[in-house]
């Protein structure tokens, strides 16, 4: 793969912080412990508003959002992130 192709999201000596969201506790569960055992370090919530918060307070290099949760869907949760 050409290197600079691939944009740079984490530095070299940290892995890529994800957020988690989903509100299915086992989902959000599993999809932490997968992306952890990869070498990512990830941050799970199953509240969008405490998601929100955590993107306030930290730096993430990737939001991976459930689309269908109660009280904000995943798309209002992204436009809200932005």
């Amino acid at each position: 793969m050409n290197e600079q192709l691939i944009p740079e999201i984490a530095h070299a000596d940290q892995p890529a912080r994800i957020l988690i969201v989903d509100d299915e506790r086992p989902h959000l569960t599993a999809l932490c412990d997968i992306l952890n055992g990869h070498g990512f370090s990830t941050s799970g919530h199953s509240l969008p508003g405490e998601a929100l918060e955590a993107i306030r307070t930290q730096r993430f290099d990737l939001l991976l959002t459930d689309l269908m949760m109660p009280g904000m869907d995943g798309v209002t949760l992204l436009n809200a992130a932005l």
